[in-house]
């Protein structure tokens, strides 16, 4: 990308945005003509997509023996299904619910370039803003790359080695809120004006009102989960909350409901559940854009996928048998599993919360579950035969 000036950049955004105000179907604009021939109707969430879902989802759960899960489906702007399964506490036998709070270490680098989105919508930053603008730090690491460049990294990049604490994207964004100032409302330090500027720019308008950037769960809300791995022994066993070095960023905290608020926000081109325009439809397009083939090591997560790319913080695919398009991430770390993401055509979307490690069952479970979800929506079966590559 070659840096516009800020009067073609305005023209491609309006251009982009109307083209994706038409597929939400925002405002007053014309409808286009019916199409000569008969379009492919969009997939649709019935009684029975959703009583064969819940049998999906409770099958699954012993499948892969996760504790406790929750799980919203959405379309557009309305929840159309919200609920737990098994138990948050195994111990106390303590029930899992849609408001109960979980770690979702995988949904950081989605917020991230969702809150950048916003800066660029505010004429703060570009997406070709070279790295060395932002802090010497990144100037030094990663020179000329462009922003958006370094935010669709994934961490197990081998470059992503120079700060194995803190991934590409997340120097970037913080970098980015430290140049606009918001240390102040954290009292000079960096990362507390990176947690202002998310509750004030994504969580708050939003409407994510359980949400923040945390690891602590108990010091949050009495109704939280308490993470689970497979030990040695081939038992589950509790794991206790992180005690995470000062240097060390907090993932995000939250529940599948505010989770859906977000997602609805992704579906809505920018406005909120409730209404609010919050981002443009151009710039959270251009966070999920493709940017680079998704990863041999990423593909078992996706079996549903023929082509497939990364963008900043998404994964982006084609769906083998439909040939839609499907939008989201899976992922987890430290006994939490979480996925989210949506088909743009129809704005069908899933989030799946569950609190067992990744490495033991906890993704596989989300993608199943997502997976059975969508070859309801197809009518394909499940499970599916490998996709050509």
């Amino acid at each position: 990308m070659t840096r516009k000036t800020k009067a073609a950049r305005f023209a491609v955004q309006a251009l982009v945005a109307c083209a994706m105000g038409l597929l939400v179907g925002c405002g007053d604009a014309e409808k286009p003509a019916a199409p000569t021939a008969a379009a492919e109707p969009l997939p649709q969430v019935d009684a029975a997509v959703l009583s064969g879902l819940e049998r999906d989802v409770e099958q699954a759960l012993a499948v892969w023996e996760v504790p406790g899960a929750a799980v919203v489906v959405v379309s557009g702007s309305h929840v159309l299904y919200s609920r737990g399964f098994g138990y948050r506490n195994l111990q106390k036998q303590q029930a899992a619910g849609s408001r109960t709070l979980f770690r979702v270490p995988a949904a950081m680098p989605s917020f991230a370039s969702t809150l950048i989105g916003t800066l660029v919508d505010d004429n703060q930053l570009e997406w070709d803003t070279r790295a060395g603008e932002l802090s010497d730090s990144l100037a030094q690491d990663f020179g000329d790359l462009e922003l958006a460049e370094l935010m669709s990294r994934p961490e197990s990049d081998a470059e992503a080695a120079v700060a194995a604490s803190m991934p590409p994207y997340l120097r970037a964004a913080e970098a980015a809120a430290g140049r606009l100032g918001d240390t102040a409302a954290g009292r000079g330090d960096p990362r507390s004006g990176f947690h202002h500027l998310m509750q004030r720019k994504i969580f708050g308008p939003a409407g994510m009102t359980t949400s923040a950037l945390a690891d602590q769960l108990p010091a949050m809300s009495e109704d939280f989960a308490t993470p689970y791995h497979r030990g040695e022994d081939g038992r589950l066993h509790a794991m206790s909350f992180p005690e995470l070095a000062a240097t060390r960023p907090a993932g995000v905290a939250s529940t599948a409901t505010d989770l859906a608020r977000f997602l609805i926000l992704h579906i809505q081109g920018g406005i909120s559940q409730a209404g609010k325009r919050v981002a443009s439809p151009a710039n959270l397009a251009e966070t999920r854009k493709p940017r680079r083939d998704l990863e041999s090591s990423a593909r078992a997560l996706w079996p549903l996928a023929g082509k497939a790319g990364r963008g900043m913080g998404w994964v982006s695919c084609q769906l083998s048998d439909s040939g839609e398009e499907f939008e989201g991430w899976n992922g987890g770390a430290e006994g939490f599993s979480a996925q989210l993401g949506f088909l743009p055509q129809s704005g069908i979307g899933l989030v799946v919360l569950n609190n067992k490690d990744p490495s033991s069952g906890g993704v596989a479970f989300n993608a199943e579950v997502r997976d059975r979800l969508l070859s309801r929506l197809f009518h394909t079966e499940y499970p599916p035969a490998a996709p050509s590559r």
